[in-house]
């Protein structure tokens, strides 16, 4: 009993520490003791510091307070699973604001759906806002506007006009020189009002900024939720089920809802900067193979034979590209697909997505017509690490030993089921870095064509095998996460 008594006595004596704005901590400081500690009263210090800006946010969006309030712990609940992948601390207060605008449009179209869906006899008045008439113009264009600012701009207007720091202490967090603050502050400033203008909201630099401070001065979380946001953030850190307990069915269904989107924003982010990668890959291909195909046609006019002589020693000691797959330059080999790869309690996690085509009917006119519609199937499968091999894109081979060295994090990597994907011509068109996993053949089984509503002989069963066949060639990949979408 003494004991229990001792530990209360010490939690309520870091509680009163932390209790007023983190006690000067930084929000790195704060980050890093939930992360660590799962520190509850570093995360009420970090709901306390940020809360009265992701409400506002909210509320500008959703014009309700119930959705709103929905809307403000679903952001913190995903900060607590993606706390450990903000990269700059700093920046906490943006990555914040663009959860909550976000979440906030995803509960935004939620409730439309679920007011057309139940469609009531009779209108209940629900507990709007009332603001000051130009406050109430500006809501529905700010948070749209300022989101499609460049981060160097959108990051002052959040400090120091939705959160309510000085220049001076906005530039101390950012580690910023004031001046090169207050200059970009003035110029996001401008830059907003222009675009606010466009939808016929015509605001000088300096009225919008009273507007700002106007709503920051009347922001305040009641006690009763941010209590209620740490106890739901307390549960999920401590697992789904104790979660499940505290949390209602709306939070959670937009909670997973924004971490899923969040993921798939990451995904496009990556496929496309692989794409690239390949792209760029393929260019130094094709002017390593047409190099190589003029050092065989021997002397020319234009250079000397002696520079080419000397060149020949390279050539012999790494083949030509011709010579890596026989007699053709293309590999021979399957391609590998992009996957994400991490380790989830001793097993190897892969995360795949498979986009396929199905079928639909169509009426226009009269008529029926087969199109297409894009599906998309998003598979996470485990194996042991003793099942699995490793190589690197020079196609040497890599202990699974060093995996939990290799995959600290959810990596962005390569996999196949046949070890002919390691072939030196596929991996040469990715970046050095990256790891191919070869994982057992069960693996195929993941990536099943959805049924044709038709027999084997009709067309256009034919057309949806060919269709399938296609999207089994575009199987891209999924990624941890970042930052806010």
């Amino acid at each position: 009993m003494r004991a229990n008594s001792g530990n209360t006595i010490i939690r309520h004596l870091r509680r009163a520490v932390l209790f007023h704005e983190g006690a000067g901590l930084t929000d790195g400081q704060l980050l890093a003791a939930f992360i660590n500690r799962k520190d509850e009263t570093a995360f009420e210090a970090m709901v306390r510091r940020h809360g009265p800006m992701v409400l506002n946010v909210c509320r500008r969006v959703l014009r309700n307070a119930h959705d709103a309030d929905d809307a403000f712990q679903a952001t913190f609940l995903v900060l607590v699973r993606k706390a450990g992948s903000i990269g700059l601390p700093e920046l906490l207060a943006n990555w914040l604001y663009g959860v909550a605008y976000n979440t906030a449009r995803k509960a935004r179209a939620a409730a439309s759906k679920r007011r057309q869906r139940e469609k009531p006899m009779a209108t209940i008045p629900e507990p709007l806002m009332t603001e000051p008439a130009l406050w109430q113009d500006l809501q529905p264009l700010l948070d749209q506007e300022l989101s499609r600012l460049p981060e160097k701009y959108r990051v002052p207007i959040i400090l120091c006009h939705l959160e309510g720091k000085s220049i001076k202490d906005a530039a101390r967090h950012l580690n910023w020189p004031q001046g090169t603050l207050a200059g970009r502050l003035a110029r996001a400033r401008a830059m907003l009002a222009k675009r606010l203008a466009r939808h016929g909201q015509a605001i000088l630099g300096g009225a919008l900024a009273a507007a700002l401070a106007q709503n920051v001065s009347s922001a305040c979380v009641p006690n009763s939720l941010v209590s209620a946001t740490v106890k739901a953030a307390s549960a999920l850190a401590a697992g789904q089920a104790a979660a499940q307990a505290v949390i209602s069915a709306n939070v959670a269904a937009l909670t997973e809802g924004v971490l899923k989107a969040m993921f798939m924003s990451k995904l496009r982010t990556v496929t496309m900067v692989l794409m690239i990668s390949a792209l760029v890959g393929g260019a130094g291909l094709f002017c390593g193979t047409q190099a190589a195909e003029q050092g065989k046609q021997g002397p020319t006019g234009n250079g000397s034979a002696t520079a080419r002589e000397a060149a020949l020693p390279d050539r012999e000691a790494e083949p030509a590209l011709a010579e890596l797959s026989g007699t053709n330059a293309l590999p021979s080999g399957p391609m590998p697909w992009q996957a994400l790869v991490s380790l989830d309690k001793g097993k190897l996690a892969v995360r795949t997505l498979s986009v396929y085509y199905e079928p639909i009917t169509v009426a226009a006119g009269g008529k029926t017509r087969t199109s297409y519609q894009k599906a998309e199937i998003l598979k996470t499968m485990h194996y042991d690490t003793e099942m699995v091999k490793v190589y690197d894109v020079k196609g040497k081979r890599i202990s699974t030993k060093n995996l939990a060295e290799l995959l600290k994090k959810e990596t962005v990597a390569l996999a196949a089921t046949d070890a002919q994907a390691a072939e030196p011509l596929n991996l040469r068109l990715f970046k050095e870095g990256t790891l191919l996993f070869i994982l057992p053949p069960s693996l195929a089984q993941c990536y099943r064509a959805p049924p044709s509503g038709r027999g084997p002989d009709n067309s256009t069963s034919r057309r949806h095998s060919a269709s399938t066949l296609l999207a089994r060639q575009i199987i891209l990949i999924s990624v941890h996460d970042s930052a806010a979408l």
